[in-house]
């Protein structure tokens, strides 16, 4: 279960709308990007794009369509899509 203050610190993040904002944007116009991608190119803290990510896909704003490898790390990583579902 998820305390009550980290649910209201979560809320209170200023520009938590932008981010998710600028990383869907940057999804739509780049499809198949992975969150390697978005950090790399977006400038971005991992920890914030995986988090955005995570909470686009809950909403099926977003959807995994494959997996790519990540040349520098030799991991497979998700590639997504806007969803046309929204």
């Amino acid at each position: 279960m998820i305390a009550r203050t980290s649910i209201t610190a979560y809320r209170e993040i200023k520009d938590l709308d932008e981010r998710e904002r600028r990383v869907k944007a940057y999804i739509y116009d780049n499809p198949g990007a992975t969150a390697h991608d978005i950090v790399h190119n977006m400038k971005m803290q991992h920890t914030n794009v995986c988090s955005r990510l995570s909470d686009l896909s809950a909403r099926g704003e977003i959807m995994v369509i494959g997996k790519k490898k990540n040349e520098a790390t030799g991991r497979m990583n998700n590639q997504y899509v806007v969803s046309v579902l929204q």
